[in-house]
């Protein structure tokens, strides 16, 4: 009736859509018609082999095409119903199988999720809306003193060049063993929760008892050493009571399991941001940890970490901290700098990230070096320059400040 409308509801509709098949049918080719630029009517669709009566059935139902849009939302509130019924007739399949309980859980949110996906997949914003947007952004950034967009990761050098870290994105923090890579990481998170932010870190090496005497010996600066031990002064006791009742005010939650896969992650942000209220940073340590099937290989099992904790940022509009292992390559080196090529498993975590940060102590390699130095060298920065950070180690307290 009016051939134009058709493309206000393309990117909403699916031929799949419709539950009458003829219906379906007629829908992709006048879809198929449109993307050809040739006129979409009674005589175009006969010709594709629909039936004259069905066709001016159709026509005569509705008297204009005024409130298609309508119409498009009615076929499509119908369409996600039914994937919603099919779905659970899936997961009610899943309940009484022989898969383990987390497997299930897990596909069943992949399930009700990928029904959320067809819902919102598509959207667009005129471009003089959204610089709107960023214009009143930076306003607002002007009135409070020139601040960046992101989020600070308290190192200053750092944030200067990542501009801090953005909501939607991955920030990938690889390092060899014993660089430092978990106390950055731990540090910005507290840095983070100090402000009042909501934080998830998810360690698949250590135990949360493990993470916790970490955060204790850099929030106190009581060697870790003691704190393990128990060999404490009063006076170390003290303080370590003080940082007890300090913690109590963080919002950070962690979690310590072993084998924890993305969808189970995503399934306890969600439980998380429903129970705080808001959640504004999630770390893992580390990627090729997360669990996997094996069927494919590690290197397809560590991609598919990697685009799913993407994913999760997208979907939480926060930004996400990824710790990553390197492979041996840089060893075997004279300058042991690592590269975004050492990333150990998969080129698509360097992919997938919007920043990549090396974490390198110089005196690990170098014991004339300082022992108290860590350069954060920026390898990926999808928004800003690459260049180096440096920050200061602290070993006894594992603590990282700015230099």
């Amino acid at each position: 009736m009016e051939n134009p409308t058709l493309f206000s509801v393309c990117s909403l509709l699916d031929p799949e859509d419709f539950s009458v098949t003829t219906y379906a049918n007629i829908y992709r080719a006048m879809v198929k018609l449109g993307n050809a630029s040739k006129p979409i009517d009674a005589t175009t669709l006969v010709t594709e082999g629909f039936d004259v009566s069905t066709v001016m059935d159709l026509m005569e139902t509705v008297a204009t095409a005024a409130n298609i849009e309508h119409y498009a939302d009615i076929v499509k509130d119908g369409s996600q119903k039914r994937k919603l019924s099919a779905a659970s007739a899936q997961i009610q399949h899943l309940a009484v199988s022989d898969a383990p309980a987390a497997e299930c859980v897990a596909e069943a949110e992949k399930r009700i999720l990928a029904i959320r996906h067809t819902e919102t997949m598509g959207d667009t914003y005129e471009l003089g809306a959204v610089g709107k947007e960023v214009y009143e952004l930076v306003e607002q950034r002007m009135a409070e003193g020139g601040n960046f967009f992101g989020h600070r990761t308290g190192f200053t050098e750092l944030d200067d060049a990542l501009g801090g870290m953005q909501n939607g994105e991955t920030l990938v923090l690889a390092g060899r063993p014993s660089m430092g890579k978990s106390s950055v990481a731990a540090q910005i998170l507290l840095n983070r929760a100090k402000e009042g932010a909501s934080c998830a870190f998810f360690s698949l090496e250590m135990s949360r008892q493990m993470c916790t005497m970490r955060m204790m010996s850099q929030l106190s600066g009581v060697p870790m050493s003691k704190i393990k031990s128990g060999r404490l002064t009063p006076k170390g006791l003290e303080r370590i009571r003080k940082t007890k009742d300090d913690m109590q005010d963080y919002k950070i939650f962690v979690g310590d399991k072993g084998d924890i896969s993305v969808p189970e992650i995503r399934s306890v942000c969600r439980r998380l941001k429903a129970r705080a209220g808001h959640l504004d940073l999630v770390v893992v340590d580390y990627l090729q940890l997360c669990g996997g099937t094996g069927r494919d290989g590690r290197e397809r099992d560590v991609a598919e970490a990697s685009s799913g904790l993407k994913a999760i940022a997208k979907e939480f509009e926060l930004p996400v901290i990824i710790l990553s292992q390197l492979n041996r390559s840089c060893e075997a080196r004279d300058d042991k700098r690592p590269r975004l090529s050492d990333l150990r498993e998969s080129g698509a975590i360097e992919q997938d990230a919007d920043s990549v940060v090396m974490v390198y102590r110089p005196f690990v390699y170098s014991p004339s070096s300082d022992e108290g130095e860590i350069e954060l060298i920026i390898r990926k920065n999808r928004n800003g320059p690459l260049g180096t950070a440096a920050v200061s180690w602290h070993p006894e307290s594992m603590s990282v400040t700015n230099c």
